[in-house]
């Protein structure tokens, strides 16, 4: 959240544009120059959502400082929250062919009635 408000506060980037409307398009400089191209096609794909270099490094860091036992922690939660999403996968598959196996039950009921 600090590095959003502060790295990437939303008014730097309009201030930015700002900056290049009122600066003679012969002086950009390369990063300059890109940006002003991807405003012009209205792309704003420059504008980093969600992540950066600095947010990549952090959590590189983060990873590198990890004891094996808090490595073994991370690898057991992913591990976890697999099985999880294979538990609700089933459940949904039981689901459905229970009630399948219950309207061909049904179905088969109203037949020999």
């Amino acid at each position: 959240e600090e590095h959003i408000s502060e790295a990437h506060n939303t008014w730097n980037y309009v201030f930015f544009i700002s900056y290049l409307l009122n600066k003679d398009e012969d002086t950009y400089n390369g990063v300059e120059s890109h940006v002003f191209d991807f405003y012009e096609k209205k792309n704003y794909d420059w504008i980093p959502t969600r992540t950066s270099w600095k947010i990549q490094a952090d959590e590189l860091k983060i990873k590198k400082k990890q004891t094996p036992e808090m490595k073994l922690m991370t690898k057991m939660e992913k591990m976890v929250n697999e099985l999880s999403q294979q538990q609700t996968k089933l459940e949904k598959d039981m689901t459905t062919r229970l009630e399948a196996l219950q309207q061909s039950y049904a179905t088969a009921n109203e037949k020999v009635e």
